[in-house]
């Protein structure tokens, strides 16, 4: 019995088949270059840092900070040894800063915005418990 063969030979290969591959190798880039800047668009999140004090000292660690931008772009850090934050954003835009301090939060509205570079934003908790205000330095 003979065997026949699945695979086509070259001079089978009609010229729609032929089209067919130069619009794949044509399309490729552009897929291939559209998925590039979609990540690198990605990569382009702002950043918002920099350090929470009160009364000149720092807060130290743990402190909880919350940097809300609205529509799902908000990040929520906590301070570290020095009162030093860092917040990644995936869009830029005005912010909300909200501090916990003495267990109550202090939100300053639009206290910070995002931007495609990294962005530093001190701030300082002014007045005495419990009535603590937020104030960018």
């Amino acid at each position: 019995m003979a065997r026949r063969s699945t695979h086509r030979n070259l001079s089978s290969i009609g010229i729609g088949d032929v089209r067919h591959c130069l619009v794949v190798l044509a399309t490729a880039p552009l897929v291939v270059g559209l998925v590039i800047v979609l990540h690198i668009e990605a990569a382009h999140a702002g950043q918002i840092y920099g350090q929470i004090t009160n009364d000149g000292r720092t807060v130290g660690p743990g402190i909880p900070i919350v940097i809300d931008c609205a529509l799902n772009n908000r990040d929520e850090q906590v301070t570290d040894m020095f009162g030093s934050y860092r917040a990644y954003l995936p869009r830029t835009g005005d912010c909300n800063v909200t501090v916990t301090y003495g267990g109550s939060p202090i939100t300053l509205s639009r206290g910070a915005r995002s931007y495609d570079e990294p962005v530093r934003y001190d701030f300082d908790i002014v007045g005495t418990a419990p009535n603590y205000s937020l104030r960018r330095r």
